[in-house]
């Protein structure tokens, strides 16, 4: 492989952030993608998404999510001065912290607050050495609004950019992910399969997964639960166990309906 050429079949065997073999595990949809790089490279502008794809083809299976987004160029949230809070992963660092959010009326307890999650965004999230794994549904990163990007990466089969693409790339696989529909259909059983594998080798004791679309997805993932259940009528939340692992389903993690809702979540899944 090149080492400066976008290769797909890497692009798609990627697994996640952190520690497989930690005990608490959040699975999303897939990762999210900045707007602009989508929106310059549907307008014909497609160098800042063909370099983060080059990139990413570097990347191992799994990867610390500090050393990976800095190889991306994104180190803002990993800088030392109050670096800002990515607002999924603030979610995540909420639930792992046991950290309810703190009225930002008072304002002492509220920057306290923050900056203990600022410190573990900065300093533990993700780590290959930490306790927990970041995994996504979906390989492929793409912006959290949808809809007009799917055809994303349909540059990739655009025979004019053969020149950024590794020679072992299928051209199948390039024309399926040209269109997002194409895309999740080809590599779902896949994906659902691996991770499926990758749990019970590693047996985590809590895993999340969030994004209200997908849950039936999530439930593929998890078919050996035969019984969800709320904590009570009206919860955005299920909740299902196998072996020793307990298995959560959420909303996404900054969707309304987790508004006033931490709580709840925190006791479900203790």
């Amino acid at each position: 492989m090149s080492k400066n050429t976008i290769n797909v079949e890497k692009l798609v065997s990627f697994l996640g952030y952190g520690n497989p073999a930690a005990d608490y595990w959040f699975i999303g949809i897939e990762e999210g993608l900045d707007d602009k790089v989508a929106n310059d490279c549907l307008n014909g502008n497609c160098n800042n998404l063909i370099e983060q794809l080059i990139v990413r083809s570097k990347f191992k299976n799994v990867m610390d999510l500090k050393d990976a987004h800095k190889l991306l160029g994104i180190e803002k949230y990993f800088r030392e001065n109050r670096p800002p809070l990515q607002r999924t992963w603030e979610g995540i660092i909420k639930l792992i912290l046991d950290q309810l959010p703190v009225s930002s009326t008072d304002l002492h307890a509220y920057a306290n607050y923050k900056e203990s999650l600022r410190t573990f965004q900065k300093k533990n999230l993700g780590s290959v050495d930490g306790n927990m794994f970041l995994a996504e549904l979906f390989p492929l990163p793409y912006p959290r609004v949808h809809g007009s990007y799917s055809g994303l990466y349909k540059f990739l089969s655009d025979s004019r950019n053969s020149q950024f693409i590794d020679n072992s790339s299928s051209k199948s696989a390039l024309n399926i992910i040209a269109d997002k529909s194409d895309y999740l259909s080809w590599i779902k059983e896949d994906r659902i399969l691996g991770l499926k594998r990758l749990i019970k080798e590693n047996k985590p004791k809590v895993v999340v997964c969030y994004g209200k679309t997908q849950w039936h997805l999530y439930k593929e993932v998890f078919s050996d639960i035969t019984s969800w259940e709320k904590p009570k009528t009206g919860s955005p939340f299920e909740r299902g166990s196998f072996e020793s692992t307990k298995v959560v389903l959420t909303p996404h993690l900054v969707a309304r309906e987790m508004n006033g809702k931490w709580p709840e979540l925190w006791k479900f899944i203790r």
